[in-house]
């Protein structure tokens, strides 16, 4: 049974396809700085006898001689000194792939070398590395509240690691729970705030931190900033109910003396001749010496401006005097 395929695999690369390749896993997810394992397993026909075998990775095309050749991984430079291959004198082979950088993912094929050709696979193994991060459910929490944090990766790490939490570079150990990747902050006070990362045992990899704020609503220090707050109110408090007292006394005075002036402006003047005056400049001729001599009565002008009332109290004060003469010789 003929399980070949002559042509081009899909990303154009000249190698004769073989659908007997296979690996023992389809994608693996790696930590950064860690290592993966990979193996292939072929099953040429019995008249090809294999020469080699090796690996490759279509991203890393720009490095070959021929985009279109695949090369093998050890000679790549971008690997050099982290790729070893095992078992690839039976009809397996493994790939370990040591400190994984994040330009490490991507597709990863086996081909093998026979005295017929060059026979490789179309799906390969999927490989992506990942870092590690911190995310918060909150950054500012108030003292007594919950928080939770995640340690966070780009893809699902295998074999059911075990994820370790730092507090400002210190393991945490405490009332807090974890569970799998998580790390839930119960009822938070001050002790707990500070700077925390994340880490999966048996590796070196440490998270970059998240700080976290707590915030206090109790006890001395916010005693402390009510105290404050408090007498900044009362100073504002004061200084604008001293303004304001400023500004009515003046208005107050303002006003009195306003009416001090209408009043004073607008009183009746009057001149008067005392009674029974002898002043001759005042004699009068007369034929008949019963006749009654009046002087003139004179009244002031009151001021158009004041009301009704300030008018009628006015008018009873406006005849000051009145002079009335009288002719002695009418007298008996």
């Amino acid at each position: 049974m003929n399980h070949f395929c002559l042509g081009i695999l899909s990303d154009g690369l000249q190698v004769t396809v073989d659908h007997e390749v296979t690996y023992n896993s389809q994608s693996i997810c790696g930590l950064k700085g860690s290592s993966v394992v990979m193996t292939c397993f072929y099953t040429p026909p019995t008249n090809q006898t294999v020469s080699s075998v090796f690996w490759f990775s279509p991203k890393q095309r720009h490095h070959w001689w021929s985009e279109d050749q695949p090369e093998d991984l050890l000679l790549d430079g971008d690997y050099m000194g982290r790729v070893k291959y095992t078992g690839t004198e039976g009809r397996s082979s493994t790939l370990t792939i040591t400190d994984l950088r994040l330009g490490d993912s991507g597709v990863y094929h086996c081909l093998y070398v026979s005295n017929e050709g060059r026979y490789s696979d179309l799906t390969g193994v999927n490989i992506t590395v990942t870092g590690l991060q911190v995310k918060t459910s909150a950054h500012n929490v108030t003292e007594g509240q919950d928080v939770t944090l995640t340690c966070s990766t780009s893809c699902s790490l295998s074999n059911n690691p075990t994820f370790v939490w730092y507090k400002n570079g210190k393991t945490v150990i405490s009332k807090h729970d974890r569970k799998n990747n998580k790390l839930y902050l119960i009822s938070l006070n001050t002790e707990d705030q500070g700077n925390y990362s994340c880490g999966v045992k048996g590796h070196n990899l440490i998270s970059s931190a998240v700080t976290l704020y707590i915030s206090v609503l109790s006890g001395y220090a916010s005693e402390t900033h009510t105290g404050v707050y408090a007498s900044a109110g009362v100073i504002i408090l004061l200084t604008v109910s001293l303004l304001c007292a400023v500004l009515w006394i003046r208005k107050r005075r303002r006003n009195n003396l306003s009416e001090r002036t209408e009043s004073t402006g607008g009183e009746g003047r009057a001149t008067s001749t005392p009674v029974c005056s002898n002043d001759s400049s005042q004699a009068v001729d007369t034929d008949d010496d019963n006749n009654v001599q009046y002087s003139s009565l004179q009244f002031g002008q009151r001021n158009k401006q004041n009301n009704k009332h300030q008018q009628r109290q006015g008018e009873d004060s406006d005849v000051l005097y009145a002079s009335v003469r009288v002719p002695l010789t009418g007298l008996s």
